[in-house]
Order: C-alpha cells, then structure tokens, then sequence
C-alpha cells in the first residue's frame, strides 16, 4: 500500500481526496434533502415573522429587541438572543451541510438579490474578516457618545471647538454603524450622525443622514425626532431665503447652512418629507400648513390652495383648520381671474365662507368683521359676472340668453345698481317681439357677424375662447 501510494503524484491523491469528498456530500444531500429544503423554509418563514412584527418590538440598552408577546429578546436581524440564539447556532452547524443544499432551491428571485453588488461587497468583508463585528461597534458607539458629551459640554462661545467634536463624533457613530449592519446598533448611530452634523450647523449634510436612516428603517423609533428636526431646518431655510432672496441659479458655495441651489425648494421637500414618513405623526399637519403659507408668502396661490385643501380634508382634527378655511377664501379670490373666466373659484369660496360660520362660530365672531368684507367681495364679484354674460348675449342679439341672466342679476342681487339695471333693461327686451326661430336665419346671422366687433367670452382659467 505505501509503494502504491508513493508511486500516485501528490495532486492525483488531492483530486482522488477531492471526488471522494464530493461523492459523499452526494450521498448526505440525497439522504437529507428533505430535511435541508424544510430547515431553509423554516428561516425564511422566521424573517417573514420578524418583518411583520419588527415594529412592535422595544428597544432595551445591552440586551436588544424585546418582543411582549413571546417574552424574548431578539438582534436587528430577527434573530433570538439568550439561549434560543445559543439553540439556533447549534442547530446551523450540525446542518451545515444541507445549507449549502437548500440554496440550490432557493427562488431565482433570492438567488440573483445574492449577485447584487452590496451583497457581494458583504459577503467579500466577511470572507475576508471584515464582516459585522459587534465588540468593535459596541466600543466606537462608546467612543462616539464620549465625543458628542463633550461637544454638548462646550459652551456656544467656542464654537469652532464644539462644531469640531461634533465631527469628530459624526465620524466615529459611522464607523460603528459600519461595524455592525442590521442591527440596533446601526440604527441608533445612522440617527446620532445626522444629530451631529445638524448641531454642527451642516444642515444639507444633516437632511442627508436622516433620510439615509428613514429609508432603511422606515420605522425607526426616532422618527418623531427627525420629523422635529427636519421641520427647524426648513424654517431656517425659509427665513434665510427670504433674508438674501439668492435668485435660482445662483449657487450658494460658502454657507454650509444652507442647500447650494433653492432653499425655497429644499425647504418645501422636507415638508413633504416629514407628511410623508410620518403621516400620522404630531408633525404632519403642522408641515401641510408651514408649506401652504410658503407658498402663500410666495404668492402662489393655486399651489397653497392645494395644500389647505389637503389639510382640511386629511386632518379634520387639526388646530390649523380655522386658519386653512379663512386662507383659502383669500387663495380662491386671488385666483379668480375676472367675469370672463371660469366662476368656480368664486363658488367655492362662497361655499368655504358658510363652512366657517357653521364650524367655527366662536372664531367668526373674532373675525366676523375680516370674514363679511371677503363675502361681500365674493358677492359683487359673482354679480360682475352675471351682468357681463347679460350684456354679452344682449349685444349679440340673442335675447334669450340675455334675459336670463338680467333675471339672474334681479334675483340674486336686489336693491343693487346692476340688480335695478337689469330689471329695467329685462322690461325692455320683454316689449321687444322676437323673431320666429329658423335654421336658415340662424345660419345666415353666423356667417355674416364680425366676431371682431365683440368680446370674447372665456370659460376657464385655461383662456379657451368660445363665440
């Protein structure tokens, strides 16, 4: 035997050793195949649990995830921690083998997520020695929380100093979010970075880091933090817009407050932001209302009549509603481009103005004085129109149309210059005889009129011209 295997070169017995090895884990396949096909079914019906259950979970310092309903603790992963982590680990290295077999069945779904290049950028860390290492985070977190007392300590006469140790604490809290992905660790270190850079007056850098943390835990339990911050920070933009008026284009390369373009702009997305992530957060309706008076300050006034109309509708329980219903009275008489344009403008803030007084009495009354000068706008304003459509059919001859818009200037506004206009005129076209209506005269009447001769009649803000 010894002269045999001496005469066998040293890389045919490695191959021999290699087909050996591979005949075997063959035949272990084959014989447990089923087992290894249930135990990767078993984990991915564990992290679909986790995922529906991951927000209901309290995070508790040095001991992980709490879960009330099973009474255990569990990793940012879904994983059990204590003896169940202890249980799961065995049971992973004495089926290590129909691991590596259940993969062949993965779904080509999860099989290509592995190809992706964060996966692969993971999977080559942990290869390597570089993969998630829980001491190494647990230690810069410390090292980071050290750096950011510090900072808080400082007072705000040494402000380079203190805005200094914020980097300084910005970098390590990365450097343990880094260490340790998926986890709480992670999460809460994502959120401190975005709170250092904010208290470092980088505001754009801040916005980033907080976005970066929403967008991987969407139900972080800081998100009634962020909302707050995101909220100072587009009010500062929107002062400081306000201040410099920067025109558009204009890059803004100095201040570090600030965005490098349209602050304006940047400050109506956070809004958006903080409505969006959090919609039934405490911050949802105050943002709706900070963007519609933006745009209101702005005066665009179709925008942030949109925008009082979403808070009147999705937040009926807001302390904004009063102030939504008066500011879009005021949105929709802007808007409203004269008797020759469409009259929806002018319906609805009638319709708006009768809302107020039935839901808001006590604040009417505080305002009755502002409130009954805006109606009686919407009033003549409506009556401008209906004596306009009047004396437009009234010039064209069609008497008809005229007249029914003469009656409706005498019905709705009595006692009124127009009103006692109209009634005469109304008189007038009544002794008038009208002549018997005929296909062929209307049709000669149409092509001999000069349409120059005669205003045109709009009927929507679109300016569409209709004779």
């Amino acid at each position: 035997m010894y002269w045999f295997c001496s005469r066998i070169p040293l890389r045919c017995l490695f191959v021999l050793s290699l087909a050996a090895g591979c005949a075997g884990c063959r035949v272990m396949d084959q014989r447990n195949r089923g087992d290894a096909v249930a135990q990767y079914e078993q984990m991915r019906e564990q992290q679909r649990w986790w995922d529906q259950n991951r927000h209901r979970a309290k995070y508790v310092q040095d001991r992980g995830w709490y879960l009330a309903d099973t009474g255990q603790y569990y990793d940012g992963t879904g994983r059990p921690i204590g003896d169940a982590a202890d249980q799961v680990e065995q049971v992973a290295i004495e089926h290590e083998e129909e691991e590596v077999t259940a993969v062949a069945f993965k779904p080509l779904e999860d099989r290509l997520k592995s190809f992706a290049p964060r996966q692969i950028i993971s999977q080559l860390k942990q290869a390597t020695g570089n993969g998630p290492d829980q001491q190494e985070a647990r230690e810069a977190l410390e090292e980071a929380n050290k750096a950011y007392r510090e900072a808080n300590s400082l007072s705000d006469s040494n402000d380079g100093k203190k805005r200094e140790k914020y980097l300084t604490a910005a970098g390590r809290y990365a450097s343990a979010a880094r260490a340790w992905p998926d986890s709480a660790i992670e999460e809460e270190a994502l959120f401190k970075v975005g709170e250092c850079y904010f208290f470092a007056d980088n505001l754009p850098e801040a916005e980033n880091q907080f976005e970066k943390l929403v967008k991987k835990y969407p139900n972080t339990r800081f998100l009634d933090l962020i909302g707050s911050r995101r909220f100072k920070i587009a009010e500062y933009w929107l002062a400081k817009n306000e201040d410099e008026q920067r025109r558009l284009i204009q890059p803004n390369l100095l201040d570090k407050t600030q965005p490098w373009f349209d602050s304006f702009g940047h400050a109506i997305r956070l809004y958006d932001r903080i409505r969006i992530d959090d919609p039934a957060g405490g911050l949802a309706d105050d943002a709706t209302m900070a963007a519609a008076n933006a745009y209101f300050a702005k005066e665009k006034y179709q925008k942030a009549d949109l925008l009082y109309t979403d808070l009147r509708d999705m937040f009926p329980d807001s302390e904004h509603q009063f102030e939504a219903h008066l500011l879009a009275i005021k949105c929709k008489l802007l808007t409203y481009q004269g008797p020759e344009y469409d009259s929806s403008p002018l319906d609805d803030a009638e319709q708006l103005y009768k809302l107020l007084r039935r839901q808001f009495p006590q604040q009417y009354q505080n305002h009755h004085a502002m409130l009954d000068s805006s109606y009686a706008e919407i009033r003549a304003r409506q009556a401008e129109q209906a004596w306009y459509f009047a004396q437009y059919f009234d010039r064209r001859g069609e008497t008809s149309g005229a007249k029914h818009y003469y009656a409706q200037v005498v019905r709705d506004f009595p006692g009124t210059s127009i009103g006692d206009d109209s009634q005469q005129r109304l008189v007038e076209l009544g002794a008038e005889s009208e002549p018997a209506p005929s296909r062929l005269a209307s049709l000669k009447g149409l092509f001999e009129r000069n349409d120059d001769d005669l205003p045109p009649l709009r009927s929507d803000t679109t300016g569409t011209v209709l004779r």
